[in-house]
This record gives structure tokens, C-alpha cells and sequence, in this order.
């Protein structure tokens, strides 16, 4: 009987296997699915931008987060 460490080694092991062959994805893609995780985990309004995502915090504060591709 195979131990549920063993299988999940697995399974991240296939699913590595089947995320080498997808093509390579603007950074922008990045930052859209992750905006929307932002505005669940923060108490803040997200702004989507060229390049960037920024949150504007209740206290006034506001931070920018970035994504290029690096080639």
C-alpha cells in the first residue's frame, strides 16, 4: 500500500511533468490570477495596471506589485 507522501510525490511529479510542455504566458496573465487572491487574503481595493497590481490599504498605504518575464 503506496503512503499518501508517496502519492502526492507523484502526482506533483506529473502534473511538473505536464507543466513543462505549456507554452510561455505574458506576466500580465500572472498578475490577473492573482488579484483576485488579493482582494480575498487583504482588507484593501486592487488596481490592476500595466505591468502591476496595486492594493490601496484602508491606513493610506499602498504597494505595487510587479511581474516581467525573464528571459
Amino acid at each position: 500500500m503506496e503512503t499518501l507522501e508517496l502519492t502526492r510525490t507523484k502526482e506533483k511529479n506529473a502534473l511538473y511533468a505536464l507543466a513543462k510542455d505549456e507554452p510561455p504566458f505574458p506576466a500580465d496573465d500572472l498578475l490577473q490570477e492573482i488579484a483576485p487572491l488579493l482582494e480575498d487574503y487583504f482588507v484593501a481595493q486592487v488596481g490592476m495596471g500595466t505591468h502591476s497590481v496595486t492594493l490601496f490599504f484602508p491606513n493610506g498605504q499602498k504597494l505595487k506589485l510587479t511581474a516581467q518575464v525573464i528571459r
